[in-house]
């Protein structure tokens, strides 16, 4: 709240309904990035620009764009924030950001439990986390989350409940399940319909099902 009072001259519109859309969403970027650790990432990725709409809070790499997204209509719709040395919590606005389809963020530390909040976002298409200090389980309300296509969560020894999403895997759109569930981990977590099942001490993932011509088995770590 402090940086957008006193450091952002962001120009705002006047009609009473968009001032507080973008004020909202603003606000909930900004959020983002200083409950993510902002001031420590490798790069800003374009964030907290004064000058300009947080649509553009984004730069480019040979991944793609990192940052946020927005849609024609100036709502975020993709967050993307890899292996820029995120940490800190997913804050709890996040599932204010309804029309948000991406939420990618992972090769970080970020710690905590994945907020319920998330489980409101229900254009949410591509969800993944893997490589970061998550927690707890996985919300009860993804389960209603019938756009999502792939999720990942591997690489958080301590996140837990993959299940909650197994009708989505046989009766949804999901149809990539990353987790770490292989049978030589210490304490594997049980996950009754993961595609991809990851063992970490072995730094490496394999598919569930494959075909025969498919390489079954790769190292989630290439970087």
């Amino acid at each position: 709240v402090k940086w957008l009072i006193t450091d952002d001259n962001f120009v705002y519109p006047t009609e009473e309904e968009l001032f507080r859309k973008k004020i909202i969403q603003r606000f909930i970027a900004t959020l983002l990035y200083f409950s993510l650790k902002g001031e420590v990432w490798i790069y800003r990725a374009g964030f907290l620009d004064p000058d300009l709409d947080e649509c553009s809070w984004s730069v480019f790499d040979s991944g793609g764009s990192v940052g946020l997204t927005c849609n024609p209509d100036g709502e975020v719709n993709r967050v993307r924030l890899d292996r820029i040395g995120v940490s800190g919590k997913i804050p709890y606005e996040i599932g204010n950001m309804t029309e948000l389809e991406m939420f990618h963020v992972i090769g970080g530390t970020i710690g905590g439990t994945i907020p319920e909040s998330m489980s409101k976002l229900e254009k949410l298409y591509y969800f993944r986390v893997g490589f970061n200090k998550l927690e707890g389980t996985i919300p009860e309300g993804f389960a209603n989350l019938k756009m999502m296509f792939s999720a990942g969560f591997q690489g958080n020894e301590n996140l837990h409940g993959f299940n909650v999403l197994c009708d989505l895997v046989g009766t949804g759109m999901l149809n990539s399940l990353t987790a770490d569930c292989n049978v030589n981990v210490t304490n594997p977590e049980r996950c009754e319909c993961c595609t991809t099942c990851c063992d970490l001490d072995l730094k490496v993932c394999c598919l569930t099902k494959s075909d025969p011509e498919v390489e079954r088995c790769y190292d989630p770590t290439p970087w």
